[in-house]
């Protein structure tokens, strides 16, 4: 396994074909069971809420949820032009007035940022009175990184409910168990993805009541407070 890893570092133009051309029609396509958990969750909410003013997707580099909203305007905001983002700043110190946006969606972002809080600010800022953040997080979880962006934390919903304490009507929600956990510790690597993947859907609707102690991450839903 090390000398794939290796071969592929050495070699990025292969590195670039498997990853454009190959990855998505093998099994290497298929989501991680946490993905399709996360997916799964965040579609039925997407699904059930009507939402007439602008929507900012932070981080939103391949604006995966402007499908669902047909009315009002819809920016991504990103660190990196590349992504052709609305809005190219960090998350830290968002380039916008105040009120803006009926919803503030920032999927998997919080854990690349140093400081959690002043992001939560900022989306407690730009939101209009009584809108909406939705907010997912990992919580176990391997270190993850990219280019430009490191891994800085993990929040428990304890974590969670604290940066968001200025918010009201919090709810969160868990997804995964501990079953789900140790499949995706196992299925790891270029070898094992190709073999196993297909599994991923099954494994992923195994559901164990009162397992909520050991979950993927997390999923929020706050409102700004009524002014």
């Amino acid at each position: 396994m090390n000398h794939v890893r290796k071969f592929l570092k050495e070699h990025p133009k292969v590195r670039k074909i498997l990853k454009e051309y190959i990855k998505p029609i093998t099994p290497f396509g298929i989501s991680g069971v946490g993905g399709i958990l996360l997916s799964k969750n965040i579609k039925k909410f997407m699904e059930n809420i009507k939402i007439k003013g602008d929507v900012l997707d932070i981080g939103g580099q391949r604006k995966q949820y402007k499908k669902y909203f047909h009315s009002g305007r819809y920016f991504s905001l990103d660190l990196d032009k590349r992504w052709n983002p609305e809005i190219c700043c960090d998350a830290h110190d968002i380039k916008c007035e105040e009120n803006k946006f009926e919803l503030v969606i920032a999927s998997e972002i919080l854990e690349h940022c140093y400081n959690p809080q002043k992001v939560v600010d900022e989306i407690y800022r730009v939101l209009k009175s009584e809108g909406i953040c939705l907010v997912s997080i990992p919580f176990i979880c391997c270190y993850h990184i990219a280019p430009g962006v490191k891994d800085y934390c993990r929040l428990s919903e304890d974590g969670l409910r604290y940066l968001f304490r200025k918010f009201s009507n919090v709810e969160v929600k868990s997804f995964g168990n501990r079953f789900q956990i140790i499949w995706s510790m196992i299925n790891t690597g270029l070898v094992f993805n190709f073999f196993l993947n297909i599994f991923n859907f099954p494994i992923s609707r195994i559901n164990i009541k009162g397992d909520s102690d050991y979950p993927f991450g997390y999923i929020l839903i706050a409102r700004k407070q009524k002014k």
